[in-house]
């Protein structure tokens, strides 16, 4: 079934509106009415989608973190570097509703979201390229890199994602195996 325009058009203008609040506020001083008049909606149209502001909140994250993934499996067939790249370039053209993250001190939850995703194309790869490592070794393998990759990522982001996401792509490539080959 086909989402009415008008719909698509008032959630797209109260996501828009709620990250251009939580760049000035911080979330639990974000209110319902406070949003509604920022989008030009009522309080009615809002309870229609969301239970309040931390359940959309909540939503966008996942909603930022699924369409990544959306996306990338349609784009890029498996390959490290150029997985990493791409995730990066992804981070960096939502760096708008990211930034909003940033300043709510919560952007390492969609980094961490977006790791665990990615721990299928991890292990496709790993399982590839050494087969000698148990299901078991991959799993705690892939959740101590990818607390590594968070922290770097969100490094760069804090930082205004100033180095490449070559740059940061190969530094990740070579920490990532590193790691596997001292197994």
């Amino acid at each position: 079934m086909k989402t009415d325009a008008r719909v698509v058009y008032t959630l797209k203008v109260v996501k828009e509106n709620f990250i251009k609040l939580l760049k000035e506020y911080a979330i639990n001083k974000i209110t319902v009415k406070k949003l509604c008049d920022e989008a030009g909606i009522n309080r009615a149209t809002f309870y229609r989608y969301y239970e309040d502001v931390f359940d959309l909140y909540n939503k966008l994250k996942d909603e930022i973190v699924e369409n990544f993934f959306m996306e990338h499996t349609e784009k890029v067939p498996y390959d490290l570097e150029k997985n990493l790249i791409y995730l990066l370039s992804r981070i960096k053209e939502n760096a708008d509703a990211l930034n909003a993250f940033t300043k709510q001190n919560d952007v390492g939850d969609i980094v961490i979201k977006l790791c665990r995703k990615n721990y299928q194309y991890f292990d496709e790869y790993v399982e590839k390229c050494y087969p000698e490592i148990s299901k078991d070794e991959r799993v705690s393998t892939y959740y101590y890199i990818s607390s590594g990759c968070t922290g770097v990522i969100s490094e760069w982001m804090n930082n205004g994602m100033k180095k490449s996401e070559k740059d940061v792509a190969a530094l990740l490539k070579k920490l990532l195996m590193n790691t596997i080959i001292y197994m």
